[in-house]
């Protein structure tokens, strides 16, 4: 099978509906789709997320490997809070991130937790201009 960015952004969202309703839970996890068509994965450590410390320490990894020209895209999944304007939570939710030369693409799904349903897309984003600590990794020959 021919995995190209497509591809790997169809396999990823299947594994994350398929992993969350079997198990009720998701990641953290990290992806690097390689031009051999092989991907890495990567099991983020419960407390990398935790502090502002260990999220830039994770992002500065990632994007050093979206240095080496064999990566093509990376993908982070993470459960999140889904929360209003005024920052309260409104809903649980996954958090896919995909990241390639052309852009970054962020989706959004809510979710159930007590049922481990998947509620469908609560937003999506995609672009050049988007940004955050898990945006932009193959932005840094731009600069």
């Amino acid at each position: 099978m021919k995995l190209d960015i497509q591809g790997f952004k169809e396999l990823l969202t299947h594994k994350m509906e398929s992993t969350f309703e079997s198990t009720g839970e998701v990641g953290p996890i990290v992806f690097f789709l390689r031009r051999d068509e092989n991907v890495m994965i990567g099991k983020i450590p419960p407390g990398a997320m935790s502090s502002i410390e260990g999220k830039n320490h994770l992002a500065d990894n990632i994007r050093e490997i979206c240095r080496d020209p064999i990566t093509m895209a990376t993908a982070l999944m993470a459960e999140v809070n889904i929360r209003d304007n005024e920052g309260n939570k409104t809903a649980d939710g996954i958090m896919l991130v995909v990241s390639t030369l052309e852009g970054d693409d962020i989706t959004l799904y809510e979710v159930d937790c007590d049922k481990n349903k998947m509620l469908g897309i609560h937003c999506e984003k995609e672009g050049t201009d988007l940004r955050g600590r898990f945006t932009g990794f193959f932005q840094w020959d731009k600069n």
